[in-house]
């Protein structure tokens, strides 16, 4: 019984741990959670860094995998945005990706505006291309329409990927 309460409130302090906020640069991001669960964050510019491929990359302790994120397919999270700012931060993210992929571990995010576009690693590491973006953030207009927040998870990945707002939590 003690295991299990002490697994749901590690849970609950990691979930929704990465969050940026509207005055922070615009640009490229990875969020580090380290082994004590403590989620640093390193910018790379708004041109983004290649370089953030090869960063060390923290621990994620087992309870993070039970994410509510992590179910397969498109949810929304019932939050408006600027359909320009989540496009462009897409697009930014999409950049960095491009069409041959960028591997990366933790979590990443690129921020224009308000809009956040991120990639949530939960343990395998990831290497995503834009196509796959593309994909992700058609599911998520068609499941929540251009200017609403959400993610498309991919449970086998270990991994999601969506929008939201620089002052909401994500990942």
């Amino acid at each position: 019984m003690i295991y299990i309460a002490a697994a749901l409130i590690t849970a609950l302090s990691f979930a929704g741990a990465v969050q940026l906020d509207v005055s922070d640069p615009d640009g490229l991001y990875l969020h580090v959670v380290e082994p004590n669960g403590t989620v640093v964050t390193h910018y790379a510019g708004e041109s983004g860094n290649s370089t953030l491929k090869f960063m060390r990359r923290g621990s994620v302790p087992t309870s993070v995998t039970a994410n509510s994120k992590r179910d397969t397919g498109a949810h929304c999270n019932n939050i408006g945005g600027s359909p320009e700012d989540f496009l462009a931060a897409e697009g930014g993210l999409s950049s960095f990706f491009g069409s041959n992929g960028q591997s990366f571990a933790s979590h990443i995010s690129y921020k224009i505006g308000n809009g956040v576009a991120y990639g949530c690693d939960y343990g395998n590491g990831q290497t995503y291309t834009a196509c796959q973006l593309s994909s992700d953030v058609d599911a998520i207009d068609s499941k929540c329409g251009t200017g609403g927040a959400g993610w498309s998870s991919h449970e086998s990945w270990k991994s999601s990927y969506g929008r939201t707002l620089a002052s909401e939590k994500f990942c």
